[in-house]
């Protein structure tokens, strides 16, 4: 059986995001060029408010990405 994770929630934590892609794409581009890249931020942007985090700063490279953020408030409930 598998044992769950510990979830540390802290005030003023930061948070570090990556995710990296595995191969690039069958037509040889770059996995992140310029036109997704821009997508990136403005979803990101957006999904700030929704999440109520704040991102302190940010990479995207052509296969993987890196995100600092923190979240705003202390969470109203936790399970």
């Amino acid at each position: 059986m598998r044992m769950r994770r510990m979830k540390i929630h802290t005030r003023d934590t930061f948070y570090h995001v990556m995710n990296r892609l595995p191969r690039k794409r069958a037509d040889s581009r770059e996995i992140f060029d310029t036109e997704d890249k821009s997508y990136f931020v403005k979803l990101m942007t957006n999904l700030t408010g929704f999440f109520n985090v704040e991102i302190s700063s940010y990479c995207i490279m052509s296969n993987h990405y890196h995100i600092i953020f923190k979240q705003k408030c202390e969470l109203l409930s936790r399970p």
